[in-house]
């Protein structure tokens, strides 16, 4: 037989804002209530574990591949904000990196690093490792000129990243180490770009296909 549990405040789903995050080795899910509050829930007890209310409109709560790192970062574009380090058992704050006003454009997760996309006082894209537990610069990639860009894309060794660049369509490739320029694909007529990276693949969608190229091809 299978057990259901239902959780006493299932109403206050309804006020959820962003993606929930779920830690499934742990039996543990993330949920943004209010735009400003994010709430870990154990599944297997059917409880809140913590909630930690922040001083920012929150884009996203981020897991680290091993789920001992739970980060949380602002929505692009907002005042004030940051990147939170939270202690996923108790909910304390570790560590905290002021943003910019405005800078902000994505984050993502990567075994070592969290890797954070802002754009400059010129408004460049600009790509940086940073220590997952310090927060602090590792590397930073050079400035890229990519109007609308895309989330950032993590795999094989690779960030990918698109946008337009003098109106045509982009994926540039970062080397995950380094934060160089390894590459970058303009598939030739196409009008809409998107990036991903799997089974030693550079995969790119456009309005003309799936491209499936090695990193090292043209």
């Amino acid at each position: 037989t299978h057990r259901h549990t239902l959780f006493p405040y299932t109403t206050l789903f309804r006020s959820v804002t962003d993606p929930p995050a779920l830690d499934a080795a742990a039996g543990r899910l993330y949920l943004v209530l209010g735009d400003r509050t994010v709430h870990a829930l154990d599944l297997a007890a059917g409880r809140e574990r913590w909630s930690r209310r922040l001083a920012f409109s929150i884009g996203d709560v981020l897991l680290s591949p091993d789920g001992q790192r739970v980060t949380v970062v602002p929505s692009p574009f907002t005042t004030n904000g940051e990147i939170v380090l939270l202690d996923p058992a108790t909910g304390e704050v570790r560590r905290r990196r002021s943003l910019r006003t405005g800078a902000f454009a994505d984050a993502a997760p990567a075994p070592d690093a969290l890797l954070v996309a802002e754009r400059d006082t010129d408004g460049y894209l600009v790509v940086q490792a940073l220590d997952p537990l310090q927060l602090g610069v590792r590397w930073r990639s050079a400035p890229l000129w990519l109007a609308h860009p895309s989330r950032l894309a993590v795999g094989e060794g690779l960030i990918g990243v698109t946008g337009r660049e003098a109106e045509d369509p982009v994926a540039v490739l970062l080397d995950a180490a380094t934060g160089r320029i390894a590459a970058d694909r303009r598939p030739e007529g196409a009008s809409v770009l998107s990036v991903g990276l799997a089974g030693g693949l550079v995969c790119l969608g456009s309005d003309r296909g799936l491209f499936a190229l090695g990193p090292s091809e043209g």
